[in-house]
């Protein structure tokens, strides 16, 4: 059954809404390398650099990456207090 265009409409405002949206640029020759790498390892793209984004935090961090967003997400919220930019 094809998804209608409100269930679209509903899934963007969704995404908009609740997910942050990064984009990355690579060497071409480096860009292919990765996406041979990613598809021979079963990973997606996004999964792959989330997971590395993750892991950089703790090691840089020595903390969990749960911790570490625990912590910096009430510094954000204090900081947007402050400057009168929080958006609930």
């Amino acid at each position: 059954m094809p998804v209608s265009n409100a269930q679209k409409k509903s899934a963007k405002k969704y995404q908009d809404k609740n997910n942050k949206r990064f984009g990355i640029i690579m060497k071409k020759p480096e860009g292919e390398t990765l996406e041979r790498y990613l598809k021979d390892n079963k990973y997606t793209v996004n999964g792959f650099i989330v997971q590395a984004i993750k892991e950089k935090i703790e090691k840089d961090t020595g903390k969990n990456f749960e911790e570490f967003l625990k912590e910096n997400q009430s510094k954000s919220e204090k900081c947007q207090e402050q400057n009168g930019t929080r958006i609930d």
